[in-house]
Parts: structure tokens; sequence; C-alpha cells
């Protein structure tokens, strides 16, 4: 699984807020979504994840995102960073699920 699409989520919310304030960085950017300024860096430049339980807490501070994309951001994390091979399974079926279902609606 790419994890490049969570973290395209995470830039471009970045890149939102950079636009509202030309002086938010991207130390404000991880205080901001209570997240180690390095481990952040390690996460955009895919060299590690983040944890469900603190893909959860993101999440809710990814104020640019509405209800649908804040769910498959956690399905993202999931699928490419989760602990188990269960988990990571698991929410490889439900982005799945979700482009069958979003395949269909364009047809209609």
């Amino acid at each position: 699984m790419d994890r490049s699409k969570y973290i395209k989520i995470l830039h471009r919310e970045f890149l939102i807020r950079r636009e509202e304030n030309i002086f938010y960085s991207l130390r404000q950017f991880a205080l901001d979504l209570e997240v180690d300024f390095s481990h952040l860096g390690y996460v955009l430049r895919n060299e590690r994840g983040f944890s469900r339980k603190k893909a959860e807490s993101i999440s809710r501070k990814l104020t640019h995102l509405n209800y649908s994309q804040r769910k498959e951001f956690l399905r993202l994390v999931s699928a490419t960073s989760g602990r188990s091979r269960y988990e990571r399974n698991l929410a490889k079926m439900g982005l799945k699920n979700e482009e069958i279902l979003l395949s269909r609606k364009k047809r209609v």
C-alpha cells in the first residue's frame, strides 16, 4: 500500500494553513497536530508512519477535511502503518469497498 496518499493529505493541509498565514512553519504544524517535529519529518519523507491512535488524534486536528475524508485518512494510515497484518488488511478492504462504491456512483 502506498503511504504517499495520506502524506499528500497532510501536505495539502499544511499548504492550506500556510496560505492563510505566510509565517506558518512545519514546526508550528507539528505543534498543532501534537506530533514531534522530527517524527513528522520522517513521516513526510515516507520513512515512518503513525500509529492508529495518533492518526485518530491527528485526524481531529485536520480542520480542512470533512468526516469522510478523515475516515479515509485513518484507513490509509492503518493500511500502511498498522501494527498487525489483520489491521492492515482490514483497512485495505475498507478502502477497496469505498473505491467500488465511488465508482458505482460515478456511473449512475
